[in-house]
């Protein structure tokens, strides 16, 4: 028995490969075997961490961009996979350079698309991905979805890629259900923040607080804009949330007596979006873990029940095989401004 196991398992790895892959632009691309040399690159700044959880794994990743490594080194992976300092990185992406890491595969933002038609005529197999992929609706789960079904077949783990996306659905309609009926937040994302700007909004604000029971008091605006403190006036924001993408603490932001009159500043319900694996406010997997956050955040009497500490403690060891530790947890919902760091 043990030997007839053995030798369907062979077989399974054996036909895991050739596999063809539609990236987002359309493009079909053929991998004949697993790829060993992933260079990621023009932009694609999420993508690093994903296949590093999903595959868990660093070696086969030489070479992402330096926003993603910031991320990294400050994210619960660089605990479980030190190797990950090792990779290559820059904020400059150069085709001449990344073929001298002797890719087998390349990964671009399609957005880049210099970058992406340069890889494209080199022998390489190039997958462009896009961040809001079709239909274009600026849908974090539709995005996760796609880049699943696409990193699933790079690395062989297709099943444990369904179940991910499996685990984020299942929690998208939990937390809807439970929304019904209740009135949602007035509440504000800031993006990136320095002395002389504050940018709000970004790709998926509006679809992370309609999400978790709240309005984005910035909702027409498409993608990031910079604001002025004048406009903040008339918006009696609830909440505020601060993204991964800048260094900004809410201590930080609470003690600035420019933003002193916010009702949210006020009340003291300002926070900092969770890091798990990567900035949660992209695309990642960690999709179910920041929808109970923010829900419980918005709504605590709603999600009295919710134990967002076990559930990332179950999360990580249910689809990783990482027992994350309470000190860890706290690190997850207290992440260093460092990681916000992207130049």
């Amino acid at each position: 028995m043990k030997a007839l196991l053995l030798l369907l398992s062979l077989f399974s790895f054996i036909y895991a490969f050739p596999v063809t892959i539609t990236d987002s632009k359309g493009y079909k691309i053929t991998l004949i075997k697993k790829p060993e040399r992933i260079v990621v690159a023009g932009g694609m700044w999420p993508f690093p961490a994903l296949l590093i959880a999903l595959g868990k794994d660093t070696n086969n990743l030489v070479y992402v961009p330096k926003a993603s490594i910031s991320a990294l080194k400050n994210s619960i992976l660089e605990k479980f996979y030190p190797n990950l300092k090792n990779i290559k990185s820059s904020d400059s992406d150069n085709i001449e350079t990344l073929l001298n890491f002797n890719p087998d595969l390349f990964i671009c933002h399609s957005a880049n698309d210099k970058l992406c038609t340069l890889m494209k005529q080199t022998s390489i197999p190039t997958i462009m991905l896009d961040s809001n992929p079709y239909p274009h609706n600026y849908d974090s789960l539709n995005s996760l979805s796609q880049w699943l079904d696409i990193a699933g077949k790079i690395l062989d783990k297709q099943a444990l890629a369904s179940k991910i996306l499996k685990d984020a659905m299942q929690t998208r309609d939990f937390i809807a259900k439970r929304l019904v009926g209740i009135k949602p937040k007035k509440a504000l994302i800031i993006h990136r923040f320095s002395k002389k700007s504050v940018v709000v909004g970004g790709l998926f604000a509006n679809y992370w607080l309609e999400k978790s029971g709240a309005i984005n008091v910035y909702k027409n605006i498409k993608g990031a804009k910079n604001i002025n403190l004048e406009g903040l006036y008339s918006k009696n924001i609830d909440v505020i949330f601060i993204t991964n993408f800048n260094t900004l603490t809410p201590k930080e932001l609470m003690a600035n007596k420019d933003f002193a009159f916010i009702k949210a500043i006020k009340t003291k319900q300002v926070y900092k979006f969770p890091l798990f694996t990567y900035r949660t406010f992209a695309p990642s997997l960690d999709y179910s873990l920041l929808l109970y956050f923010l829900a419980k955040t918005l709504h605590p009497e709603v999600f009295k029940d919710i134990d967002l500490n076990a559930k990332i403690k179950e999360h990580f060891e249910k689809f990783y095989g990482l027992k994350a530790s309470d000190k860890d947890i706290d690190s997850m919902l207290s992440p260093s401004p460092k990681a916000g760091i992207t130049k």
